[in-house]
């Protein structure tokens, strides 16, 4: 059954942690940011991201001060450590400037979002400890103390603009569903445009073609809301 994220803030924090890291959650971050907040994003004139830094926003367009997100799937200690983990990307956001030489030297800080809890508390314990090694280290150039937003704070924030939130999310489902039920359509003429319907063989096999299609449209609606059919006059 499909229940609709923006009903309430528990709802909407389910939703967040059903989210994929790429194409998903980064997109939504960087909606809240660009659009919600009119922060300045910053580009990168190389292909890929950068450094560490999955989002980078401009802070003061005057000093170049700007801040980076990392953001992560899950809970807090299954993301920490390995070479894409926040404690060794959290280091490369601070400590790698960005390509263009006029940020070599400007203030900087960061942000981790993530969609899911604190999790444990030695995994807490360890992520301070590494953020205030970092802060510490890189000294004038903080331009204020790394941030952290988990699934709770996350769904905190971003609720009170759900209606925006709903609007995105109602035209990206409506996309998907029209690439989905494409496909749907286009596997169905696959499968039944060879057979002789009367053939009673082939009945049966229609017959079970047109479940696996009833199942497939029942996961679709699942995914993104209900497939509403109208009859124009």
């Amino acid at each position: 059954m499909y229940i609709d994220p923006f009903l309430s803030e528990s709802n909407f924090r389910d939703y967040l942690q059903r989210l994929k890291e790429f194409g998903e959650l980064d997109l939504i971050t960087r909606y809240y940011l660009n659009d919600i907040l009119q922060h300045l994003q910053y580009e990168t004139p190389i292909k890929g991201k950068e450094k560490g830094k999955d989002i980078v926003m401009i802070e003061n367009e005057t000093t170049l001060e700007y801040c980076s997100y990392i953001v992560k799937i899950g809970n807090l200690n299954r993301n920490l450590d390995g070479k894409n983990g926040i404690i060794n990307s959290l280091e490369e956001a601070l400590f790698i400037p960005l390509e263009e030489e006029k940020f070599k030297y400007c203030k900087r800080t960061a942000i981790v979002v993530y969609s899911g809890s604190e999790g444990s508390r030695i995994a807490m314990e360890k992520y301070e400890k590494a953020k205030r090694e970092l802060e510490k280290k890189l000294g004038s150039k903080l331009l204020r103390n790394v941030e952290r937003w988990d699934g709770v704070y996350l769904a905190r924030i971003l609720f009170p603009h759900r209606e925006k939130f709903k609007e995105r999310e109602i035209f990206v489902n409506r996309i998907k569903r029209m690439e989905e039920s494409e496909y749907l359509l286009q596997g169905l003429k696959l499968e039944i445009s060879d057979l002789n319907i009367e053939n009673n063989e082939n009945l049966n096999k229609v017959e079970k073609i047109l479940q696996k299609t009833l199942t497939t449209i029942k996961d679709l609606e699942e995914k993104y809301g209900p497939i509403k059919i109208s009859f124009d006059e």
